[in-house]
Formats: C-alpha cells, structure tokens, sequence
C-alpha cells in the first residue's frame, strides 16, 4: 500500500497541475475558436465606413451637388473615427482599425462568413431568395453593400484576445422577427405557431461551413474547431405589443434551442435594441426589459455565467451626428455598430473567461489542495491564490472538498487565508 504521504504528494500535484498555466502551443495547433452571430437588419449591417455627415450640410435646404449630407470623412463613419480619434482608433491607439498606411486592417487571425438578407420567395412559395454570401480575411465591408455590423467591432476585439484563431459566422436578414421569423422549435412546443425559417436557415449555414471549413476556409484545412459562443442583436420588429408579450420566453427557448445544437451552456450575448438611448420608453423600453431578463440569474440560475446582455442604449448618436436619419439602423453610424460589436466581444471574452474559471475550481473541488512536503509545491500554490480565491463562490466547493478528505480519515491541519476582507474564505491544507 502506497503510504499516506506518497498519495498526498500525488494528489496535490494533479491539483497543480489542473491550476497553474501551461505552456501555449501555436494557434494552428488548437482548435479554430468559432463564433455564430445573428439577428436582423443591425446584424447584416448599416455602419457606414467612409461617408458621413457634411457637416455644412443645410437640413432646411434641398439636397443637391453642393449641399449633400453625407460626404467622405463626414460626421459618424468609420473614417471620421480614425480621423478624429486618432488615439483610439489609429494605427498607434488603443483600438488600431488602420495601419501605418491609413489603409484598414485585415487580420489573419480572424475570418468571416456571412451570409445575409436571405427571404422567403414570394414568387416561390416554400422556397428562399439567393441572399448574399462573402467570405474573407476579416476587415470592414462584410455589411450590407460595403458597410459593416457589429462582426466588425466583435472581430477585433475577440481576436485581440484569444490566441486561437477565430472564425465569425454570420447569418442575418432584415424585417425577420423572433415571434415569426426566427421562432425556434421549442417555442412552437411551448406556445404553439411555427418554427420560422431563419431557424433552418441558420443551422445549414452553420453546419454547412463547418462541414466544409477546409474547402470555404483552405486555411483551416485538416483543423479542428470548437463552437465557443452565439452573439444576437435583433429586436426592432418585435417592438410591438404583441411581439414583446413573448419575447423573453422565445428569447430563453432560442438560447436553449441553440445550445441543443452547438453544447450544453454555449456562451450567449445579445446586444439588446437600445435605438433612441436614454430616451427610450413604452414598448421600446419594454423589448429592452424583456431582452435583460434572460439575465436575470435568480429566475433563470442556468444563466449564470454564460448569459450577458450588452446594454447599447449609451452608444446611440443622434441623427445630428449621424451619416442618415434612419433610427432603425443606428442612424448608419459606423461608429456605432463597431461599439455594439466591441461591447458583444467583451461580453463574450468574459462570459469564456467565467467558463475556464469554473473548469479550474469544478477540477479543484474534485481534488483539493493537500499539505505539500516541498516548497516548490507550497510556492505554486501561493501564486494561485487569485485564480483558487474566484472559486469560493461556487456553492460547496470548500465543503465538498473537506467531506472528501474527512472521508479519507484525514484532517484539517493549517489553514492559508485567500484575501484580505472578512468575506474571504480560507484554504485548508489537509494532513
């Protein structure tokens, strides 16, 4: 029989071994890191990236050759960002859309397939329009015409922070509603109707790519890739009373829906329909509560962690600052849709960061820290503390490990505090 000490040795280097950092293998050797966006016209895209608005232009005057609104480098596009901003968005700032050069950045880390305004055929029932497919290196233009949603926003910062490579799927069409369009088979189950056709449409898009990621994506060939989580940002046409009845019911079924296809607590985000800001009330503000429920951890506890709602009412700009007037697209402000995507991808980041976290502290529970003989192993285990310290609360992870250790016949010895405040809990080494 192996003796006490030699299986306390053993066991306490698993546990290393589950938390401290290992060494990063190169990105073409993991897994591409896939990402599905969808939702309605502000998912295909109105962000306009050079034209903006003259700021000359006479409102109270006819349009005409010298009096235009929009004009390149005008007020609200992307251009005007990197002009203006260049601190954020130059190709020394903070958020770099641009090179050396002035000329857009397109990334080799992240890739695009968006496939957008697909229709119901109204001359052909049963049957869907051609829509729009393009596929490419990321960087602006994979937007309605060339303009760009928020996989622009999304794809930056998401590839900024993974060391994988990202693919970004996307599949949206104008006018679609959840209550018709993108109604997903449990809702039908739950609440009658049909299941909508963007649902379908969906789910061959994405299997489709993923089925044939070496031959749409050469770059990927032989790779493995892993489905890490689902951005939505699609409201405007259930901005209605009767659209908004149900709409946080078909929004939990579309996230259950979702996760049967691509894994159990898929990380989720939806940017909710904040168009019109702070001033938004009625049914617009009654869409937006229906959106944030479904973060709502105490009604729904199977959110936790792996739903996030992004809040964009604070990054809504006025049509005096705007490329148009058109409220249901943002204004077209490019500026704007890059905010709403930048706003998903940090949501994302840190919905996949909670995710690792709790692999971490589920393997800690399993395992336990044990008193350690040497002190390279009482070292690794100070420099864990921050990452051991997130697991405390997790219901039961500290009592489960000292019911697994009494079990054994072994007892608490010396205890390592994890924290300063009186809330912070403590470690028990086990001897």
């Amino acid at each position: 029989m192996k003796s006490t000490r030699s299986y306390l040795n053993l066991a306490f280097s698993l546990v290393l071994v589950c938390i401290t950092p290992t060494l990063s293998a190169s990105a073409a050797d993991q897994p591409v890191q896939v990402f599905i966006l969808a939702g309605q016209s502000n998912m295909v895209g109105h962000g306009k990236t050079r034209d903006g608005l003259n700021p000359e232009y006479d409102q109270n005057q006819p349009q005409s050759a010298t009096n235009r609104r929009e004009i390149p480098g005008g007020i609200g596009g992307l251009a005007w960002a990197v002009k203006t901003m260049p601190e954020t968005f130059g190709p020394q700032g903070t958020d770099p859309l641009v090179d050396g050069d002035g000329e857009w950045l397109v990334r080799d880390d992240v890739s695009v397939y968006s496939r957008i305004e697909v229709f119901k055929d109204k001359k052909n029932p049963g049957q869907l329009t051609e829509g729009h497919t393009e596929k490419g290196r990321h960087t602006v233009g994979f937007g309605k015409g060339n303009w760009n949603g928020p996989e622009y926003g999304f794809g930056h910062v998401v590839g900024n922070a993974l060391e994988q490579d990202v693919l970004l799927i996307k599949v949206a069409t104008g006018g679609t509603s959840l209550q018709t369009d993108w109604r997903s088979p449990t809702a039908v189950a739950s609440r009658g109707g049909e299941v909508g056709y963007m649902w379908p449409h969906m789910l061959r898009t994405v299997k489709h790519v993923l089925g044939n990621l070496g031959t749409e994506f050469p770059k990927y060939a032989g790779r493995d890739y892993e489905v890490a989580g689902f951005g939505w940002h699609q409201g405007w046409n259930d901005r209605t009373e009767k659209g908004v009845a149900d709409y946080e019911a078909n929004l939990v079924d579309l996230i259950t829906d979702v996760r049967s296809e691509f894994g159990k607590d898929l990380p989720f985000v939806i940017a909710n329909t904040g168009i019109g800001g702070a001033e938004v009330k009625g049914v617009g503000l009654d869409l937006i509560n229906a959106q944030g429920a479904v973060a709502d951890f105490e009604k729904y506890p199977g959110h936790k962690g792996n739903v996030a709602v992004v809040d964009t009412r604070p990054m809504y700009r006025d049509k005096s600052e705007s490329p148009s007037g058109f409220g249901y697209h943002w204004n077209h402000n490019g500026i704007t849709h890059y905010e709403i995507g930048a706003g998903m991808g940090k949501a994302m980041i840190k919905l996949l960061k909670s995710k690792e976290q709790l692999r971490i502290c589920l393997s800690f529970a399993r395992s336990c820290p044990l008193r350690s003989s040497t002190q390279t192993q009482r070292r690794l285990l100070r420099e864990n503390t921050r990452r051991l310290r997130a697991c405390f609360p997790i219901s039961g992870v500290v009592r489960s490990c000292r019911r697994q250790k009494a079990a054994q016949g072994l007892h608490p010895g010396r205890s390592i505090q994890y924290g300063r405040s009186r809330e912070s809990r403590d470690v028990r080494l086990y001897r």
